[in-house]
């Protein structure tokens, strides 16, 4: 579910609802992570929890191939 895209208002309650579970975050900082991420959950997740841009987050997803666990340690197998 968080390569889901938000294409009406219940889908976007949803993917604000996963960036919250997944960070711990309120419901504003969510909108506003997905906002800035283009509406990409994995992206949103990363920039909050890491502390980072949308680009850099981007950047960093690919590198550990759209995984957000690998991202997320140093290491991944």
């Amino acid at each position: 579910m968080v390569n889901l895209q938000a294409t009406n208002a219940k889908l976007k309650v949803r993917t604000e609802n996963i960036v919250m579970q997944a960070t711990g975050c309120e419901r504003r900082a969510a909108r506003d992570a997905l906002g800035r991420a283009d509406g990409q959950v994995k992206t949103a997740i990363l920039m909050l929890l890491l502390r980072l841009p949308a680009g850099e987050a981007r950047v960093k997803l690919h590198q550990h191939g759209g995984k957000i666990r690998c991202a997320l340690q140093k290491e991944c197998p």
